[in-house]
């Protein structure tokens, strides 16, 4: 991992958003440590991605950060008949959140790639013989 970088990534992160208690390393995950969701974490993306020019084809925020909001609480009850309610399309339904959740590693390497690799194709990387962007 390119120190320089991840510098950058570190004070750009904490500068759009803030520094969690324990401080912000290659570790720190966007959703899980630093508590970013709904449309906080796709503006922060957007953000990213022209600070770093970092193409994000396919990415959509909501697996990463979920949806915003929940202006239809009373509907919640009736979720799982909702055409939107897949508990295998995001990670706030149940996929496995480690495999789902950004870290500024990975917003480091991306930057030096100048684009995004979902972060759930990392045990995919790592069974086809390809470096682990974890491992970096």
């Amino acid at each position: 991992m390119d120190e320089a970088l991840y510098k950058r990534v570190r004070e750009f992160t904490k500068n759009q958003l803030w520094e969690p208690n324990g401080g912000l390393n290659p570790a720190t995950r966007l959703a899980a440590d630093i508590r970013i969701a709904g449309l906080d974490g796709k503006e922060f993306i957007d953000a990213y991605s022209k600070e770093f020019e970092v193409d994000l084809p396919g990415f959509d925020w909501v697996d990463y950060f979920g949806p915003e909001g929940l202006g239809c609480i009373f509907l919640l009850p009736f979720a799982r008949w909702l055409p939107i309610y897949d508990p295998k399309d995001s990670i706030r339904w149940g996929r496995d959140s480690e495999d789902f959740e950004i870290t500024l590693r990975d917003l480091t390497d991306w930057a030096a790639a100048g684009s995004w690799t979902p972060p759930h194709t990392r045990s995919e990387q790592a069974s086809a013989g390809e470096p682990d962007a974890a491992a970096s």
